[in-house]
């Protein structure tokens, strides 16, 4: 049996990746854990842990949407995270109003349409209202979601 000749065509490839789009996946997920741990390791608390991971999540997002790759879904808080200590809650909670404040023009800039999925039951109503007026202001872009 003869085997066929691929078709040649000249195929748009990534530089720094080198390899073609089309083979890129249509979503990424990403289960934000180790942060704690992070810090621990350096001798910090596990806060400053989780700020570190804030910045992750602007680079991953970044090159997500430079990519081109579609959907990028974030697990960042699980109902076991509530059984954390009170103060480290607390901070999470004031963290994640203040990254939805803060990044909120970026993602209009980039196109970027947030949608949080999962429970909002417990989160405190100041987060609740920047993540809904992230949500509201982004729903109509057209790029990464």
């Amino acid at each position: 049996m003869k085997a066929i000749e691929p078709r040649r065509r000249e195929v748009s490839r990534e530089p720094s990746l080198g390899i073609p789009r089309r083979r890129l996946p249509r979503h990424v997920a990403i289960i934000m854990d180790g942060n704690g741990r992070w810090a621990r390791e350096r001798g910090l608390s596990r806060i400053k842990g989780h700020e570190a991971g804030v910045e992750s999540v602007r680079e991953v997002t970044r090159e997500t949407a430079r990519l081109g790759i579609p959907y990028l879904t974030l697990y960042a808080f699980s109902s076991q995270n509530w059984g954390r200590p009170r103060a480290e809650v607390r901070g999470l909670m004031t963290m994640l109003k203040r990254f939805l404040a803060q990044e909120r023009d970026e993602v209009l800039r980039n196109n970027i349409r947030l949608r949080a999925i999962g429970r909002r039951q417990g989160l405190p109503k100041s987060v609740v209202a920047e993540l809904e007026k992230t949500e509201r202001l982004s729903e109509g872009n057209t790029g990464l979601t």
